[in-house]
C-alpha cells in the first residue's frame, strides 16, 4: 500500500500546468471564447462524477477543468484594450512621457529597446495628462536597461496607430525617474523616511546600492554599476524576493520568540510585517511570490505531515495567477519561480556530485543551491536577453551569503539613526566597509574572461527542449520522491546498541501479554497507513480541553519555560491529562500518548537536530503518510528522523547520548501506543505515567545541555 501511495503523481502541479495552458489561450483569444472555456470547465466537472474512464483517461476531467478555469480567468480578466480614438488628439504630438516599466523589454534588431509602460503620464503643451491602459515605449538607445517597477521618462513623439493594441511612443533616449511610490499615504511616508535616513548615513554610491537591496529601487545606481551587475549575473540581488522575505521572517521570529509571544500571535505579527514590507517595495511580482510562498508553506507545514516542496510552489503560482493573470508574462515572475523550482529539483543531485569529490557537506549544499538556481534560470535569461553570464557561477556563491549581514543591518540602520544618530553613523560606517568589499568582489568577477557571453536569438522551442532535458536529468536522482533506506515497519536499534537481528514485518504482533514488561519493537505503527489514519480520525473527535493549568505534575519545579513554544503548549496539554482525567476518560490515553511523543519530537527538532553537523534540511527526513493532527505529524517527523542515519551526524558525546536516550524513549512510547490500539488493560495509565516521568527527566537533562561543553555551536536554522 505504501508503494502505491508513493507512486501517485502530484495532482496539484499537473492541474496548474493545464491551468497555465488555458490562461495563455484565454489571454490570446478574443470574442466569446469564454463560452467554450465555461463549457470545458462544466464538462470536466461533470465527467469527474462518472468514473467511466480508465488508465490515462482518468486525467481527462482534470485537464478539461483546469484548461477551462484558466481560459475563463484569462478571457474575462484580460487587459481591456483602450480604443485608438481615445488618443487621436495626441497622435503625432511631441512631448515627454513617464511611466512605470512592467513586463519585459526587447532589444530590437534595428537597434534600440522596446518595453511597456503603465500608469503613464504624458506632458504636452504645458499640460500633464494621465493616460489609460498601457503604452508601448520605443527608445533608439539602450545603454540603460530598465528594471521592473521603476519609473522612466523620455522625450519624443506620441503615436496612436489603428489596429495596434496600445499607443506607441518613440524617443531617442530615456532616463530613470525613480521607484514608484505607494499611493497610500502611510506607506509612502515610510518609504520617504527610509530614503531620507539612509541618505544621511551613507555615501552616495552606497545609498543607491542599499536602496536597491532593501526596496528594489535601482534609480540611483550609476550606469557602470548596473552594467556590472548585469555582466556578473547578480541583478537578481536587486530584485526584492525570497531572500529579503527570509531575513524579515527570521529576524522577527527570533525577536518575538525571545519575548515569548505565543506561536499564533507570532505568526500573525510576522505576516502583518511582511505585508507592509511588500507594499514598501511597491509589490513587484517576485516579492509577492515570496510572500505567497511563505503563507502557503506555513499552512502546508501545519496541515500536512510531509507537504513536500512541489505542492506549495504550484499552489503559490495558482493563487498569484488567479489574482493577476498578466504576471504569467512577466520575466520577473518567470525567473523567480524557475529559480525556486531549480533549487527544489536540482539541489540534491548537484549536492551529491559535489560531495562525491570529497567536499564538506555544508559547503556542497550551499554551492548546490546556487548552481541549481543558476542552471534553472539560464535558458530563460538567454531567451529574453540574448546573453548569459558565466561569471554568475562564481559571483553568486561569493556574494549571496553577504545578504545575511547587509539586509538585517540595512533594515535596522534607519532605526539606529533615528533613535541615536551617533550610533547610526558608526553602524553606517561599518556597513559601508562591507559594501565596499561586496563591490570589490563584483569587480573581480566582472573582470573574468567570458564573464558575459552573447548567444543571439534563441527560439522558444529550443528553451522548452533544454528544460525537458534538464528535468529528465534530475528526476531519476530522487528529487521528485524521497525514500527511506529502511524497509517498511523496520526500526533501527537505539544508538550505542548492537543490532538484535530482528527482521520486522508490518502487522506482526508481539505475543507478550499487554502491560507486562517491555513491548519488543517488532512493529512500527507509524508506517501502517490504516492504523495512522485511525489514530488521526480518533484525535480529531476529542473535544478540546481548557488549558487553565491544574498543576498536576511538577508545574512549579519543572523548567517548562525553557521548552520551545510548541513544547510549552504540549507540556500544558499533558499536564491537563492527569491520572484522574485518564481514569475518567480512558479513551484520552491515546491522545496523551500522542502528545507525549510529539513533545519529545518537538524538543528534539528545536534543541538537538540544529546542532548536528551539518544541520539537516526537511528533505533529509521522509514522512510517507499525511495526517490532519499537527501533533501526530510531529510524532511522524521524529519517527522519520530516527529512520535515517542523521542521529549519528555528530562528534559530541553529550549530544549523541541525549539523542540516543531520546530514541529509546521514542521506541518505548511508540510501543505503548501500539499496545493500546490492540488491547486495553488496567495498567495502561500507570505505564503511561511512568513513561511520562522518563520523558520529563530527559527534557530536564536536555535543557541543562551546556553550550560551552558542546564543540558544535547551535545553528540558527531550524528544521
Amino acid at each position: 500500500m505504501l508503494a502505491k501511495q508513493d507512486s501517485r503523481p502530484e495532482i496539484l502541479p499537473l492541474f496548474v500546468a493545464f491551468f497555465i495552458v488555458g490562461l495563455q489561450s484565454g489571454s490570446i483569444c478574443t470574442g466569446n471564447w469564454y463560452l467554450l472555456f465555461g463549457a470545458l470547465t462544466a464538462g470536466g466537472l461533470g465527467l469527474s462524477y462518472f468514473p467511466l474512464l480508465r488508465g490515462y483517461g482518468l486525467w481527462i476531467p482534470l485537464a478539461m477543468a483546469a484548461i477551462g478555469v484558466g481560459g475563463l480567468n484569462g478571457a474575462l480578466r484580460s487587459e481591456r484594450i483602450v480604443p485608438p480614438e481615445t488618443f487621436a488628439e495626441f497622435d503625432g504630438s511631441r512631448g515627454a512621457l513617464e511611466g512605470v516599466f512592467v513586463g519585459e523589454f526587447k532589444v530590437l534588431k534595428k537597434g534600440g529597446i522596446s518595453f511597456v509602460m503603465e500608469n503613464a503620464r504624458y506632458h504636452v503643451a504645458s499640460q500633464a495628462i494621465d493616460l489609460p491602459g498601457r503604452v508601448r515605449f520605443h527608445a533608439n538607445s539602450h545603454e540603460l536597461l530598465p528594471d521592473p517597477g521603476q519609473c522612466y521618462r523620455g522625450e519624443g513623439i506620441f503615436r496612436s496607430i489603428s489596429g495596434r493594441k496600445m499607443p506607441e511612443f518613440d524617443c531617442e533616449d530615456f532616463r530613470t525617474v525613480g521607484l514608484a511610490f505607494s499611493p497610500w499615504r502611510l506607506i509612502g511616508g515610510i518609504q520617504r523616511a527610509l530614503r531620507d535616513r539612509i541618505t544621511m548615513l551613507l555615501p552616495t554610491r552606497h545609498q543607491a546600492l542599499l536602496l536597491a537591496f532593501l526596496l528594489g529601487d535601482t534609480s540611483g545606481l550609476q550606469l557602470s554599476d548596473k552594467k556590472l551587475f548585469q555582466r556578473t549575473g547578480a541583478t537578481h540581488l536587486m530584485a526584492v524576493s525570497g531572500q529579503n522575505i527570509l531575513v524579515v521572517v527570521c529576524f522577527l521570529a527570533a525577536v518575538l520568540t525571545w519575548i515569548q509571544v505565543p506561536p499564533l500571535s507570532r505568526g500573525l505579527l510576522v505576516i502583518s510585517a511582511l505585508v507592509v514590507y511588500c507594499f514598501l517595495t511597491v509589490g513587484n511580482s517576485s516579492v509577492w511570490r515570496a510572500m505567497a510562498m511563505y503563507l502557503v508553506g506555513v499552512v502546508a507545514v501545519n496541515t500536512e505531515a510531509d507537504p513536500g516542496p512541489i505542492r506549495p510552489l504550484a499552489l503559490t503560482a495558482l493563487l498569484l495567477l488567479l489574482l493577476h493573470p498578466p504576471w504569467l508574462f512577466n520575466i520577473g515572475f518567470q525567473l523567480s519561480f524557475m529559480a525556486v523550482f531549480g533549487i527544489v529539483l536540482g539541489r540534491l543531485p548537484i549536492e551529491r556530485k559535489l560531495s562525491g569529490f570529497g567536499m564538506p557537506l555544508l559547503l556542497a549544499r550551499y554551492l548546490a543551491i546556487s548552481f541549481a538556481a543558476n542552471f534553472a534560470t539560464l535558458p530563460l535569461i538567454a531567451f529574453h536577453f540574448g546573453s548569459v553570464s558565466l561569471a554568475s557561477f562564481v559571483a553568486n556563491p561569493l556574494l549571496v551569503w553577504t545578504f545575511s549581514v547587509i539586509l538585517p543591518v540595512g533594515m535596522l540602520l534607519p532605526i539606529f539613526g533615528g533613535i541615536w544618530e551617533s550610533f547610526g553613523v558608526i553602524v553606517g560606517s561599518g556597513l559601508s566597509l562591507f559594501l565596499d568589499m561586496f563591490l570589490s568582489v563584483l569587480d573581480f568577477c566582472g573582470a573574468l574572461p567570458y564573464a558575459l557571453v552573447s548567444v543571439g536569438e534563441i527560439p522558444g522551442i529550443a528553451v522548452a527542449i533544454v528544460y525537458a532535458v534538464m528535468l529528465a536529468m534530475v528526476s531519476p536522482a530522487g528529487s521528485w520522491r524521497k525514500s527511506s533506506e529502511q524497509k517498511p515497519g523496520e526500526f533501527p536499534e537505539p544508538i550505542g546498541k548492537k543490532p538484535a537481528g530482528i527482521v520486522s514485518t508490518p502487522g506482526s504482533v508481539n505475543p507478550s501479554p499487554p502491560g507486562q514488561g517491555t513491548f519488543t519493537p517488532r512493529v512500527n505503527p507509524f508506517v501502517i497507513p490504516e492504523l495512522v489514519e485511525a489514530i488521526d480520525q480518533q484525535l480529531a473527535i476529542f473535544p478540546k480541553r481548557s488549558l487553565k493549568g491544574q498543576g498536576q505534575f511538577e508545574t512549579v519545579t519543572f523548567p517548562w519555560r525553557s521548552l520551545s513554544m510548541d513544547g510549552q503548549t504540549l507540556y500544558h496539554r499533558i499536564d491537563d491529562l492527569s491520572r484522574e482525567v485518564l481514569q475518567k476518560e480512558p479513551d484520552r490515553l491515546l491522545q496523551a500518548q500522542v502528545f507525549l511523543i510529539a513533545l519529545l519530537g518537538s524538543e528534539l527538532v528545536a534543541r538537538m537536530i540544529p546542532r548536528l553537523d551539518p544541520p539537516p534540511t526537511p528533505a533529509d527526513i521522509s514522512v510517507k503518510l499525511k495526517v490532519k493532527s499537527r501533533y501526530l505529524a510531529m510524532a511522524l517527523i521524529s519517527d522519520g528522523f530516527f529512520l535515517t542515519a542523521l542521529p549519528g551526524r555528530t562528534n559530541s558525546e553529550e549530544l549523541a547520548r541525549l539523542i540516543g536516550d531520546a530514541q529509546k524513549l521514542h521506541i518505548e512510547a511508540r510501543n505503548r501506543l501500539l499496545r493500546f490500539t490492540r488491547s486495553r488493560c488496567p495498567e495502561d495509565v500507570t505505564d503511561f505515567l511512568e513513561g511520562r516521568s522518563r520523558v520529563l527527566a530527559w527534557l530536564k537533562d536536555s535543557a541543562n545541555l551546556s553550550l560551552e561543553s558542546d564543540p558544535q555551536r547551535p545553528s540558527s536554522k531550524k528544521l
